[in-house]
């Protein structure tokens, strides 16, 4: 059976095996990032998974045997991976939709975000930016997905109190 877990980090998503044989569960990837839709490929020796990290965004890649996972150029997508996780991974993405956004949008996002990468808030700023969409950013250096100091939860509460104050209007 194989399936992904964050067993061992609260921020990071690793793929497990768990043997037939005695049960155990033992990490097939290190989950530098999140790892998920695991699919064991039709020779049995390799798995292909959709993985994200802070560099880069939802793409497909591959494990074989005990190797290091490998990205897989879209081109080079196994016939036998299931095309609804990937599509699913994009869907999920505010990219999927981002056409249609009129509205003004106010991102805030740590650059330290190992669930989100931050990449993906950069990319979704400048796409909207290029077709006239308002965007406002909000940083935070060092800081991770759930804002670990509580001095940015305050900052992230305040801008977002703020931009609604100013887009919305008083209450």
């Amino acid at each position: 059976m194989i399936f992904s877990s964050n067993q061992d980090d609260i921020d990071r998503r690793h793929l497990w095996r768990v043997s037939v044989a005695d049960g155990r569960a033992r990490a097939i990837t290190k989950g530098q990032g999140i790892e998920w839709a695991p699919v064991p490929l039709s020779d049995g020796a390799a798995i292909a998974f959709c993985r994200s990290d802070a560099r880069r965004p939802a793409r497909a890649a591959i494990v074989v045997g005990n190797a290091e996972p490998r990205d897989l150029s879209p081109d080079a997508v196994p016939a036998d991976f299931p095309s609804a996780a990937l599509r699913l991974a994009f869907e999920s993405s505010p990219m999927a939709f981002v056409k249609s956004w009129r509205s003004p949008v106010l991102l805030i996002h740590g650059d330290d975000d190992r669930n989100v990468p931050f990449s993906e808030s950069v990319t979704l700023a400048e796409t909207l930016r290029a077709q006239g969409v308002h965007v406002e950013q909000l940083v935070f250096p060092d800081e991770v997905h759930g804002f670990l100091r509580h001095a940015n939860w305050l900052r992230a509460y305040h801008a977002a109190a703020a931009f609604f104050e100013r887009f919305l209007g008083k209450p």
